[in-house]
């Protein structure tokens, strides 16, 4: 099941594989920050004149609190409690994680650390069984990813067949076979650039991939090939730009020797092409993103 994929009402909070929120035993009472927009940076005033130098201002990280309030008391509650801090809990290692939210009919991602519970515990708790809190996590990318992601495959390009026209000229003429296959176009309907993952599975030697429409490459080690069956994951996302096999999680970094990082840019399509050294069927690319959402 892909994240999001449980959320059917608007308040609704998807985290860790669990629903939150409306039409539960914790009822959604707010969700601070996930519409709110603030940038980082500073105007430097101007010396002996009005005004200021501009300066470059780019997004905060985005920070999402949802606060709640219990819908059920008794047995139901002191259950939903127990699941809601077993859900909550600190990893030893943590690492950005889906949190998923759905409102006005838009289901939409962040991947985010959890940072803070509140729960507070007073007369209201114990006597009337009268429960509020919050949970509170950070995202280092602000942007909003919509759900749910759309994934375009495709294999290499397949090498040239026959000869070109041969002489003496004969009718049908006989051209050959060219080169086919091994670019996509794709599309971000989003507000804000899409930076993609792509998927490859070998045998790929000298794998490179390109924005067709920019130039811009990702070319790896003319002498290294990515095994058959074998494959790499290549987070494109600023602070993160991974090359990892998939599942163990093996860098294969060093391997990336070229790294023009492109994005899909907002309202538009690119075409992106790949590569290799020698054509294999069983070789493919698939590129995966997320339309981005306001």
């Amino acid at each position: 099941m892909a994240a999001g994929d449980l959320l059917t009402a608007d308040g609704q909070v998807e985290w860790r594989g669990v629903v939150l929120g409306s039409d539960a035993v914790l009822g959604t009472t707010s969700i601070e920050g996930w519409k709110d927009r603030a940038a980082r940076g500073g105007n430097r005033d101007l010396s002996g004149f009005h005004g200021a130098l501009p300066a470059r201002w780019l997004a905060e990280q985005r920070q999402v609190v949802w606060s709640f309030v219990n819908t059920v008391k008794g047995a139901a509650l002191a259950a939903a409690i127990e699941e809601l801090e077993a859900l909550t809990q600190f990893d030893e290692q943590p690492v950005e994680e889906e949190l998923c939210i759905r409102l006005d009919g838009v289901r939409a991602m962040v991947h985010a650390t959890l940072v803070g519970v509140a729960l507070p515990v007073g007369l209201d708790y114990s006597q009337a069984q009268y429960v509020t809190g919050a949970v509170r996590w950070v995202a280092s990318s602000p942007r909003k990813l919509l759900l749910p992601g759309k994934s375009e495959p495709i294999g290499l390009p397949t090498e040239a067949a026959g000869d070109g026209l041969e002489w003496p000229l004969e009718w049908p003429l006989d051209w050959g076979t060219g080169v086919t296959g091994g670019q996509v176009t794709v599309t971000n309907a989003g507000p804000a650039a899409a930076w993609p993952l792509l998927r490859v599975t070998g045998p790929a030697p000298a794998l490179r991939i390109t924005n067709l429409d920019t130039g811009q490459r990702l070319t790896f080690d003319p002498a290294w090939t990515l095994p058959a069956g074998q494959t790499i994951e290549i987070d494109t996302r600023p602070g993160y730009r991974t090359v990892l096999f998939t599942p163990s999680g093996v860098s294969a970094d060093a391997r990336l020797f070229v790294r023009d990082w492109f994005p899909i840019p907002a309202r538009s399509s690119i075409r992106i092409g790949v590569d290799a050294a020698a054509y294999d069927p069983a070789a493919r690319l698939t590129v995966l993103w997320h339309d981005t959402t306001q």
